[in-house]
């Protein structure tokens, strides 16, 4: 699974809105592990990064989740961490604001 720099962060800086998920069967009854970030005011969740194709629903997910925590607990250090999360929902908090 390649992950690119900005994908790393935004998992890395994000809450429990990044999730993993899956993709198939395919036509070779494979699936993909996917990380999205998870919108629960939509039905859209973003796709962020696929994995390679497994046998079954759950490798993938545990294929996605074991990369998130890695990303999660290894990425910043927990003071950055904390301040990129206040960062987003204040932010966020902003946004919602405005849109009222």
């Amino acid at each position: 699974m390649g992950i690119s720099t900005p994908t790393i962060m935004i998992v890395a800086s994000r809450g429990d809105d990044i999730r993993a998920d899956v993709s198939g069967p395919d036509e070779d009854g494979k699936y993909i592990g996917l990380i999205v970030l998870y919108n629960p005011n939509s039905n859209y969740n973003h796709e962020l990064v696929g994995g390679s194709l497994v046998d079954t629903r759950d490798e993938a997910i545990e294929m996605v989740q074991n990369v998130i925590d890695i990303i999660k607990n290894n990425v910043l250090p927990k003071d950055v961490k904390e301040m990129v999360e206040e960062i987003i929902s204040t932010l966020e908090a902003k946004v919602e604001e405005i849109l009222k």
